[in-house]
């Protein structure tokens, strides 16, 4: 997904450090929380997100990094799902694979264009409908929250 938005590398990246407030902007999530600061660069999380009934809420435990260039002209945001540093919480099913990438850049002031690409493997077994939904709306939906955020 490719989108332009209105705001600037250091308000992007305050909104992406507040992950106890993800839920109030990211699509079908329920609750984040930081688990580790690594770096001013770096950080891993545990979130968990709705799905509708009957099937169970996943969760993932997720390590964020950012990376700028030197100018800096672009900002690259990985998200990486970790196993094992976090054991399963009863009732929800973990997430097996998470991959997330950002490539922003600001192709003029107070603009940035943001590609996001994603891969996971929820885990589990979700009926075709309900990964559907979240494929076409969870990043637009996000995005659309994202923007609102970003003008604040």
């Amino acid at each position: 997904m490719e989108a332009t938005f209105t705001g600037d590398y250091t308000k992007l990246i305050n909104i992406l450090w507040d992950v106890s407030n993800f839920s109030n902007w990211i699509y079908h999530s329920k609750k984040s929380k930081l688990l580790q600061k690594r770096s001013a660069n770096e950080y891993i999380y545990h979130t968990e997100t709705l799905l509708p009934w009957p099937i169970s809420n996943r969760e993932a435990v997720i390590r964020v990094q950012f990376n700028t260039d030197s100018l800096p002209a672009l900002l690259t945001i990985t998200g990486t799902g970790l196993q094992g540093l976090l054991g399963k919480t009863d009732g929800l099913v973990r997430v097996n694979q998470y991959k997330a990438s950002w490539r922003v850049t600001m192709p003029a002031p107070k603009t940035l264009q943001i590609r996001y690409e994603i891969t996971l493997d929820p885990g589990g077994s979700i009926p075709g409908w309900i990964a559907n939904m979240f494929v076409t709306r969870g990043p637009f939906e996000t995005f659309v929250n994202l923007a609102k955020k970003l003008k604040e």
